[in-house]
């Protein structure tokens, strides 16, 4: 049972019996006709503190709180309370199903739903709701002949990211000069230059690009005579650097195959794809593992070339460079976007990368499969 009544219109009648004071000791008032006075009693209500948690979210995202309260008494038990949070000060819209702008709002907490409540006086339930800038993550891959005719690709769509189905303008204009005919992206949003990891409006914005220029006079590798206007990277070639032959560069590949070791290059560590029978022509490149282990070719380095172009795959695109030592033929990442490609494709040994990659190199960068000794997959991206 309950140890008080309720706080209210309960009154307690409290007689207080003098039959065994020394009477002689007191005066009683004028008036009183017996040994025996009345007093009241009543009962005042309790403390009861409501505790909610602060909130922390993002735009875009409604997260709730919950409360507990201190001090129940008398056995009263935390059973059928309803907290109201409102609007949590106007962070939510619509019915709580929407988020206000970035800020911090504050909120009170009200609690009924519990009869005994009229028993206790109620405090506490101020909290806050901090809402964070939404992340927005995108690559910006630029290409062109000159600094004046560039194509921009964004990956992924910045729109597609935000909340509410609402819109921004993005332009891009080139950043840092980065050298060998490469620029950095810098990202305009509505019309403002951001610097990534900036916050405009309600998003933080965070991403990457690389410009990559073809100039229109093509140095070596970049010649096709059988078919110039296939090529869409950017190279560089240096002859002479050994006393092995070199082959010229106006060669292309033919129908040939040839088995070659397959490597995969982290950290520093190199470890074995596998062997594959490599089937090259004008249009293709085809890759077929042979089950054999080939060892690392230990040949001298006797040229330099290097290609930079988009691979793409089933897995993405990505911006690769490829360098050629007159003995191995190696595939580098440029940008995370490439990065990403190489390790959804690692399950399957990259083969479909390299197929693409060496495609370019024999067509593009007029290296001859029979001078190849070994393929390396680099996947730490070039500085």
């Amino acid at each position: 049972g309950r140890i008080t009544k309720d706080v209210g219109d309960n009154i307690y009648d409290t007689t207080v019996s003098l039959k065994n004071l020394q009477n002689k000791n007191y005066q009683f008032a004028r008036g009183a006709t017996s040994k025996t006075f009345e007093k009241t009693a009543s009962v005042t209500p309790a403390e009861l503190t409501i505790k909610t948690k602060d909130v922390e979210t993002e735009y875009g995202t409604v997260k709730t709180t919950t409360s507990e309260v201190e001090g129940l008494v008398n056995g009263d038990l935390p059973t059928g309370f309803i907290y109201d949070y409102g609007n949590y000060g106007g962070a939510y819209l619509d019915g709580n199903t929407k988020t206000n702008d970035v800020n911090t709002y504050h909120f009170g907490t009200t609690l009924s739903d519990a009869e005994f409540l009229k028993n206790y006086t109620i405090t506490g339930g101020e909290a806050d709701v901090k809402i964070d800038p939404k992340d927005v993550t995108f690559f910006v891959s630029g290409t062109g002949n000159t600094l004046n005719d560039i194509t921009y690709t964004v990956d992924p769509d910045i729109d597609a990211q935000l909340a509410y189905g609402e819109h921004v303008d993005a332009d891009y204009t080139p950043g840092n000069d980065l050298g060998s005919n490469q620029y950095g992206v810098v990202a305009h949003i509505n019309g403002t230059p951001i610097v990534t990891g900036d916050v405009a409006g309600n998003y933080r914005y965070n991403y990457g690009g690389l410009i990559t220029l073809s100039p229109t006079v093509s140095t070596k590798p970049d010649i096709d005579p059988h078919n110039p206007s296939n090529l869409d990277g950017s190279g560089s070639w240096t002859s002479n650097m050994g006393n092995r032959g070199i082959p010229g560069v106006e060669r292309v590949a033919g129908l040939a195959s040839a088995e070659l070791p397959f490597f995969k290059v982290e950290a520093g560590q190199v470890s074995h794809y596998g062997t594959y029978d490599v089937a090259a022509d004008p249009d293709k490149v085809r890759l077929e593992p042979t089950g054999k282990r080939l060892p690392e070719p230990n040949q001298p380095k006797t040229q330099y070339r290097e290609y930079t172009k988009a691979l793409t795959t089933t897995d993405g695109t990505g911006m690769f460079r490829m360098v050629y030592d007159g003995s191995t033929f190696n595939i580098t990442p440029v940008d995370d976007g490439a990065l990403a490609l190489m390790r959804m494709g690692d399950v399957k040994n990259n083969v479909e990368l390299s197929a693409e990659a060496l495609h370019a190199g024999f067509s593009e960068m007029g290296i001859l499969l029979e001078d190849l000794d070994g393929v390396y997959v680099h996947f730490d991206t070039m500085a």
